[in-house]
């Protein structure tokens, strides 16, 4: 039999569950109501638009698969569509990753204190990285999720398998491109937890070993296909299926490469430099020497028949390794901030292996490697905490202008930003049409002013979009003489949009800090009073 080194919950995990919870919840509670212009505001805007009855990928562009917006629609519906109501679903989110690692590291033998620093690392250093709500922390909740399955003891019971799939099948339904690569490793996973079984003679619970590897894969498989297949079904119903090849598969590898180059891992570049000082990016950036280092932990655990180990190790040492790698296509330190959950789990129990070894090299008690591990995990927790603390007056400080919205009260960085927001809304609710197209990337203006976009495109990039869509975007607006258009940011002379608007709309505001915001209104157009 092997010797189990997991952990049964006690009511004193429930209390470091609830402070952590807390903690989370607490930390969104502070932060400014603030919206992105573009991203943030981008996967909020297409969440309106479903509940308003759009079809995704038919009546709108869209680059990742639809669960995400249909999770976030969910409170939308029940609470409002406002800042309030986005913020705090991603505080459920960010707070559901943080007890989902907790929970791993627990499962996994880890002491209390290092779990908690592993699983309040998740708000500590990666959601300062990007500080908005997007669909990638909904994925970064089942990446912790499907961590959190493969760290019960009993994770190969058909049962166990089965949900292990379906949460894999929801991490494809967010984002194609994690959870297909992530599905693969879990796959990979299972197979060497077999051959491991050959080689030990026991399956992971210590009871000898039985079944074969297609009797473990096809209830994980079957878990994947029943949430893939429904979606899928469901997209064809609405009759979106034409557009699916084209957005999800072709898109992704023309478009989005053409404007957004692949970079070295936790890489910074020139725009966002200024989010990179909310986290420590060299943390991020070294977490993969870990993979090497657990790599020679297991070959030594194998050497000494160590099954616990090894086996606990290859969890968590592949797992990290196919989470590192879906996001390969553009490694800076944004996306590997959505990835690197099970880095922290791996961390905690690195530490702890480490910190006993050095115990019994030194002939210690055990009490004393033990009260080492709570030391490092206070000083852990202590840093962690006053990097939030430094983080949330930053981000207040960075927004101390508020006005209320057709989105509820947001906060700004700068009056002429609300200058702007109330004279867009002063065009549009002097018409029962409340139209409007925001160019290029100013996704934001259509929740702030409560304007809704005629065309499928809500951010256009020149160099990811083509003379087709361009064309596509003129015709429809002026088949249906929309009447504004905003622009900000990001535009070059020559920029084939602007060439349209300089002809058929007049400049009617332009931002007082001359940064190139501008409000255009239609030629010939009545001014509202």
């Amino acid at each position: 039999m092997v010797a189990r080194n997991r952990t049964t919950w006690t009511r004193v995990d429930f209390g470091i569950a609830v402070a952590l919870l807390g903690a989370t919840v607490t930390v969104f509670a502070l932060l400014p109501n603030a919206l992105g212009d573009a991203d943030e505001a981008y996967f909020l805007l297409h969440t309106r638009r479903i509940l308003s009855g759009q079809v995704i990928y038919r009546d709108f562009i869209e680059q990742y698969t639809p669960l995400g917006y249909y999770l976030m629609a969910i409170p939308f519906a029940l609470f409002g569509a406002n800042v309030v109501t986005a913020k705090f679903t991603m505080a459920m989110f960010h707070g559901g990753t943080t007890l989902l690692l907790f929970g791993a590291a627990r499962r996994l033998g880890v002491g209390r204190g290092l779990a908690a620093a592993a699983g309040l690392a998740q708000v500590g250093l990666c959601f300062p990285a990007w500080p908005m709500a997007s669909g990638h922390w909904i994925a970064a909740f089942f990446i912790a999720l499907i961590l959190f399955g493969l760290a019960s003891p009993g994770w190969r019971t058909r049962r166990q398998l089965v949900l292990l799939g379906v949460a894999s099948g929801c991490l494809i339904g967010v984002q194609h491109h994690k959870g297909i690569p992530v599905v693969l490793g879990v796959c990979l996973i299972i197979a060497v937890s077999s051959g491991l079984d050959r080689h030990f003679g026991t399956s992971p619970d210590g009871a000898p070993r039985s079944g074969a590897l297609r009797d473990l894969l096809a209830p994980y498989l079957g878990g994947v296909s029943a949430v893939v297949g429904v979606m899928l079904f469901a997209l064809v119903l609405q009759g979106s299926a034409g557009e699916l090849l084209g957005q999800l598969v072709i898109e992704p590898f023309t478009g989005y490469q053409a404007v957004n180059d692949p970079m070295p891992w936790a890489a910074v570049e020139r725009f966002t430099r200024g989010l990179a000082r909310n986290t420590v990016v060299p943390v991020l950036r070294s977490l993969p020497a870990l993979i090497p280092i657990g790599l020679a932990r297991g070959f030594l655990a194998w050497r000494r028949r160590d099954e616990d180990r090894v086996r606990k190790l290859q969890i968590l040492v592949l797992y990290s390794s196919v989470c590192a790698l879906s996001v390969l296509y553009r490694a800076d330190f944004i996306h590997v901030a959505f990835v690197v959950a099970p880095f922290f789990v791996l961390l905690a129990e690195t530490i702890q292996a480490a910190v006993r070894a050095a115990a019994r090299a030194a002939s210690a008690p055990s009490w004393s490697g033990r009260g080492f591990e709570v030391g490092i995990a206070f000083v852990l927790l202590i840093s962690i905490g006053a990097g939030l603390h430094r983080f949330v007056d930053q981000w207040r400080e960075r927004y101390p202008y508020s006005a209320d919205t057709a989105f509820g009260r947001v906060d700004f960085r700068q009056p002429h930003e609300v200058e702007l927001v109330r004279a867009v809304r002063g065009e549009l609710e002097a018409h029962t049409v409340r139209e409007i197209f925001c160019y290029p990337a100013f996704a934001s203006m259509y929740l702030l002013a409560g304007g809704s976009n005629p065309t499928r495109y809500d951010l256009v990039f020149p160099g990811q979009h083509g003379a087709g869509d361009y064309e596509e975007i003129i015709s429809v607006l002026e088949e249906q003489s929309t009447r504004t258009v905003v622009t900000g940011g990001f535009l070059k002379p020559g920029d084939r949009f602007m060439q349209y608007v300089s002809k058929r709309f007049d400049c009617v505001r332009t931002t007082s800090n001359g940064r190139g915001c501008r409000l255009f209104r239609r030629k010939g157009a009545a001014t509202p009073r």
